[in-house]
């Protein structure tokens, strides 16, 4: 299993495909395998790197980074970073999806001249009151529950209501692939993920963003409602903004032919080379 060193841990990726790079940042709790239906259609043009954050999946943390003021957004950028140094990448498109949306801004906002282009899937560039409650809920639910128990709550809010009624074979082909994998994140590690997720606010330094920049959001996403993808797309000049109707916080497995089709176009169209 490849792993690069990466601030005094070890961090496990996995490569496909050749061409420019595509780095892929997973979300809260989730590893790699939260892009198992991008890994086909991105492979067949781009070099594409699926990592686990530091301390999910197979991906170590140090014992000192285990509190909340240690585990920071800008801490998982700066990982961002030395695994592309690790695996001598000067500049990849950077694709981000939920938290791995928000760590792809922190690490746009610090590596600008690492970055082709910035995607930023179903995430937020500053906290609300609703996102924290939904924050702040789930680490009071881990008081109580296992974490298996909190990722099957957590399904109203990340599923839209056609995924549920009409989309039986997603769903069948997600829980067939979460049942043969071990759960990718200790209670502890979700909590403080959660808690580096609250009370940010990068607005007024994304608008200083000059790099293409592709927004997309799921119509009917509970969890991240799309106001704060179109806030981030108001904010960044000259950035795309793509809606998936009939998709809620997980359009990238919702809608994943669309998905893949119209987000791998505004990638394509902006190598650097043809």
């Amino acid at each position: 299993m490849p792993k690069a060193s990466v601030g005094g841990d070890e961090i496990y990726y996995e490569i496909y495909g050749e061409g420019e790079p595509v780095i892929f940042i997973s979300g809260l709790g989730s590893d790699h395998t939260l892009w198992h239906w991008q890994v086909a259609e991105y492979s067949k043009e781009f070099q594409c790197i699926f990592f686990d954050n530091r301390g999910v999946g197979e991906s170590t943390i140090s014992p000192h980074y285990l509190n909340e003021d240690r585990l920071t957004m800008e801490l998982l950028s700066e990982d961002v970073a030395g695994l592309m140094e690790q695996l001598e990448i000067e500049k990849a498109h950077i694709v981000g999806a939920s938290m791995g949306g928000i760590i792809a801004q922190y690490f746009a906002l610090a590596h600008p001249e690492k970055v082709i282009t910035l995607s930023l899937h179903s995430t937020l560039a500053k906290s609300s009151p609703l996102v924290n409650m939904h924050f702040k809920t789930q680490i009071d639910l881990l008081q109580r529950l296992s974490m298996g128990e909190l990722l099957i709550s957590l399904a109203p809010v990340i599923w839209a209501e056609e995924t549920l009624t009409s989309r039986l074979d997603l769903l069948k082909e997600f829980r067939s692939l979460k049942k043969d994998s071990v759960l990718p994140i200790s209670k502890a590690l979700y909590i403080l993920q959660a808690h580096s997720c609250l009370y940010f606010d990068l607005l007024s330094q994304i608008s200083k963003i000059d790099i293409p920049v592709l927004v997309t959001a799921g119509a009917e996403d509970i969890l991240i409602h799309p106001r704060n993808s179109i806030l981030i797309h108001h904010t960044i000049t000259g950035s795309k903004y793509i809606e998936f109707e009939g998709c809620g916080h997980a359009a990238l497995m919702e809608k994943h032919k669309e998905f893949n089709l119209r987000t791998m176009d505004f990638i394509r169209k902006r190598r650097k080379i043809k």
